[in-house]
């Protein structure tokens, strides 16, 4: 896998989660932790499929989700997070970025913060931004679709997901483990592919408020934006 490629998921996902979650104390560190690790083996696992599709080694319908399964291609919540704060350790302590910050709760217990540094709270202190940790698809999405048993035969959203099957309507985890028997009805399946495929625009005059660097509430009282690293204070 690409060193370049695994720093550039890392940093796409450091950065903005710094920002996003200026309140430390509610910090998801660890989910975030496990999501970066998950990103990371995800795209690994995709370059080996498209390698051995590429040369041959499997044949063309076997699905993505079928070669892990064939390959015990899998990692536990422990694996995923040492791996997440080695490459985030990594990062983190070759740039003036972010920073991942362990602080002692208890006599065993730790608490993990990642809090921007003066490199990023410089730039960002010049931009306005909208807060937001996924990126509007330019297209529609493909649409999911079910048998008569209803059970998933198309995936649905990206080209990417539609055809390597990468990323379940229901994501099968630890918290939802029946997620993987789940069966679905037309209801709900038309429900999803509508709300995906229903498209937006910007309310430009909501958007001119929100971009000012300071307007009024309905009590006259002045609201002031200090710079995006902070709250609003009255």
């Amino acid at each position: 896998m690409d060193p370049s490629l695994i720093v550039s998921i890392v940093m796409g996902k450091l950065i903005p989660f710094s920002i996003r979650y200026s309140d430390l104390d509610k910090q998801p560190t660890t989910k975030f932790i496990m999501n970066v690790a998950e990103t990371i083996f995800k795209q690994l696992v995709y370059e080996m499929y498209s390698k051995d599709l590429k040369n041959k080694v499997i044949k063309e319908n076997v699905s993505i989700k079928d070669y892990m399964l064939a390959h015990d291609l899998k990692m536990n919540d422990e694996d995923l997070i040492k791996m997440g704060l080695d490459f985030i350790n990594y990062f983190s302590s070759r740039s003036n970025l972010v920073e991942l910050k362990e602080v002692r709760v208890k006599k065993d217990l730790f608490k993990r913060y990642i809090i921007p540094k003066d490199d990023l709270i410089n730039f960002f202190e010049k931009f306005t931004f909208i807060d937001s940790e996924e990126i509007p698809m330019l297209v529609k999405p493909l649409p999911w679709k079910i048998n008569n048993e209803g059970d998933i035969v198309e995936y649905g959203g990206t080209y990417t997901n539609n055809k390597y099957k990468m990323e379940p309507l229901i994501s099968n985890t630890y918290k939802n483990p029946l997620a993987k028997d789940t069966k679905f009805n037309e209801d709900y399946i038309n429900t999803i592919n509508k709300l995906a495929s229903t498209g937006f625009k910007i309310n430009r005059e909501v958007f001119d408020i929100i971009t000012k660097k300071e307007y009024f509430t309905k009590a006259n009282k002045k609201l002031v934006f200090l710079n995006h690293m902070k709250k609003l204070v009255v």
